[in-house]
């Protein structure tokens, strides 16, 4: 699963790019970003509660926690991390002796995840960047994967099936991929992308059909 930091270069996800895909980062290569504002603030608490302070209360939230039932030792991969609001409360669920990856194409975020990781003690919580291709993550490699309103998903995207197909080779036999596209909790998830409309949770069943047995 990816390469060694390379300074503080983003991944080339551009059709020019080499075959690194996704890059684990590690503390000592994720000082504070000050555009984030301090982890003692307002602003860091927002940002590692996906931009809205009062998640844990949405019904979306209340709905998944007990599907997602961390035990300690399980691994997960929260695909499309984010501010690693889900990141963070399995990594703790999960004890040292699990592990949980995160991954998300946006490079400020991870770097901002693995730094609250490391201030938190959380060293079984590794943040992956990732092309918006890439999985980030080793074949039989995680337990659960998780994906809550990614972008990723967008209708009118033809390699959709090609990265389900990928996440299916990360999880162990028996894994599971828990999937909740369906939820809009500001203005700014309504806006239209490239003229596509973000996939629903209904889509992203029907597309991994033959990989995945669908429960509700």
């Amino acid at each position: 699963m990816g390469a060694t930091l390379d300074g503080d270069r983003p991944l080339d996800c551009g059709l020019e790019r080499s075959r690194v895909l996704s890059r684990a980062l590690s503390a000592r290569d994720v000082p504070l970003d000050p555009s984030f504002g301090s982890d003692d603030g307002l602003w860091g608490e927002v940002w590692s509660q996906y931009d809205h302070p009062t998640r844990e209360e949405w019904p979306v939230e209340r709905t998944l926690e007990p599907l997602l039932a961390p035990r300690p030792g399980d691994r997960f991969a929260d695909l499309g991390a984010g501010g690693g609001y889900w990141s963070l409360r399995l990594a703790r669920a999960v004890g040292p002796e699990g592990h949980v990856f995160a991954t998300d194409i946006s490079r400020p975020l991870m770097r901002r995840l693995a730094w609250l990781a490391q201030r938190r003690g959380l060293r079984q919580l590794t943040a992956v960047e990732v092309c918006p291709e890439a999985v980030g993550l080793p074949d039989a490699s995680v337990d659960t994967a998780l994906m809550t309103n990614v972008y990723r998903f967008e209708a009118c995207n033809e390699g959709d099936r090609a990265y389900l197909e990928r996440v299916w080779r990360a999880l162990r036999p028996g894994g599971r991929f828990i999937v909740q596209q369906d939820f809009v909790h500001s203005a700014a998830w309504l806006k239209r992308r490239e003229g596509c409309d973000q996939r629903t949770a209904a889509e992203v069943a029907a597309l991994a059909e033959g990989l995945f047995r669908v429960e509700r």
